[in-house]
C-alpha cells in the first residue's frame, strides 16, 4: 500500500508540474498575442498618419496583404476595392504610361527594386502624377514571394515642372525670334545668342561667338579711356550685385568696324552659387 501511495503522488506531481508546464506556456503564448496586437496596432498608427501609401503583395497571385489607408485619399477607391481586385494598380494607370510601368515590372523580377513616376486617373477621373518604389523580397530558397511598395502624390511637383518647362521654352522662343540682339554670358564667357546678334557683329557661324569674353568683341578701350577688359568686368559685377546695369558700349564687328550700343545686363538666378549668368540685350 505503501508503495503504491508513493507512485501515486509522483503520478499526481508529475500531473501537476505538467499542468504547470501548460499554464506557463500558455500564458507565454497570451503575452505574445498581446505583444503582436499591440505591434500590429502601432503599425496601424504609423500607417495611417503616412501620406505616402504603403502596401504589402503575396507573389504569384498578387493578393493584397496590407495596404495604408491614405490609398483612400490617393486613388478615391475604398479599402476593401483593393483587397477584392488584385488588379485595381494597373486599372487605374493612365494609358499612355501603361506600356512604361508594365516594361519597369518586368525588369522588376531580375533587377529586386524599381522607381519610376507615371499618372494615375483616379475614381473621380482626376490625373495624377505618383512616384513609386516596389521591391520583391524572396525566400530562402530564391523565390519572389512577397512584393512591397511606398506610392507618393508629386502630382504639385509635376505641375511646376511642367509650368517651369513651359516657361523655358517661352522664353526660349522670345530669345531666339527678337529683333534686338541678345547673348547670354555665363561666368564672363558668351554661351549662347540670337540671330539678331549675330547680323549685329557680323558673324555667320554661331559657334564664332561662344566661350568668348565680352572685351575680346570691343576695342581695347571703351571711349571714357578706360580699358575694355578692365571695364567689362566692372559692369558684370554691378549687374551681378544689383540684379541689371544699363551703361554705353563700343563693340566690334567681325570685320574690325567699331560701333556704339547701349547694353542692358540682367542677372539670372542659378541654383548654383558659383555661376554667374547674365543676359545681354
Amino acid at each position: 500500500i505503501k508503495i503504491y501511495c508513493l507512485n501515486g503522488m509522483k503520478k499526481i506531481k508529475r500531473e501537476l508540474g505538467e499542468k504547470e508546464m501548460l499554464l506557463d506556456a500558455a500564458t507565454e503564448m497570451e503575452k505574445q498575442k498581446e505583444l503582436l496586437i499591440a505591434s500590429k496596432q502601432r503599425l496601424e498608427l504609423v500607417m495611417g498618419a503616412l501620406e505616402e501609401v504603403v502596401w504589402g503583395r503575396n507573389l504569384p497571385d498578387y493578393q493584397m496583404q496590407y495596404v495604408s489607408n491614405s490609398v483612400v485619399n490617393l486613388y478615391g477607391f475604398p479599402m476593401a476595392g483593393w483587397y477584392e481586385n488584385p488588379n485595381l494598380w494597373s486599372d487605374m494607370i493612365h494609358p499612355d504610361d501603361l506600356a512604361q510601368v508594365e516594361k519597369e515590372g518586368e525588369s522588376l523580377f531580375t533587377k529586386g527594386i524599381t522607381e519610376l513616376e507615371y499618372r494615375i486617373i483616379t475614381a473621380d477621373k482626376e490625373i495624377k502624377w505618383i512616384h513609386s518604389t516596389t521591391r520583391i523580397i524572396k525566400s530562402s530558397d530564391g523565390t519572389p514571394d512577397f512584393m512591397t511598395g511606398i506610392a507618393k502624390d508629386i502630382t504639385k511637383l509635376k505641375q511646376a515642372e511642367l509650368k517651369l518647362v513651359a516657361s523655358e521654352k517661352s522664353y526660349r522662343e522670345l530669345f531666339e525670334k527678337s529683333a534686338n540682339a541678345a547673348l547670354i554670358l555665363k561666368n564672363n564667357l558668351f554661351i549662347q545668342c540670337n540671330d539678331a546678334a549675330m547680323v549685329m557683329l557680323g558673324y555667320e557661324d554661331r559657334a564664332a561667338l561662344f566661350n568668348v569674353p565680352p572685351y575680346e568683341l570691343s576695342p581695347e578701350k571703351q571711349p571714357d579711356g578706360q580699358l575694355s577688359i578692365e571695364k567689362s568686368k566692372l559692369m558684370n559685377d554691378i549687374a551681378y550685385n544689383t540684379g541689371s546695369n544699363r551703361f554705353e558700349w563700343d563693340h566690334v564687328k567681325s570685320n574690325g568696324e567699331d560701333f556704339p550700343v547701349e547694353d542692358l545686363l540682367i542677372s539670372i538666378p542659378s541654383e548654383n552659387t558659383n555661376d554667374k549668368t547674365i543676359q545681354v540685350v
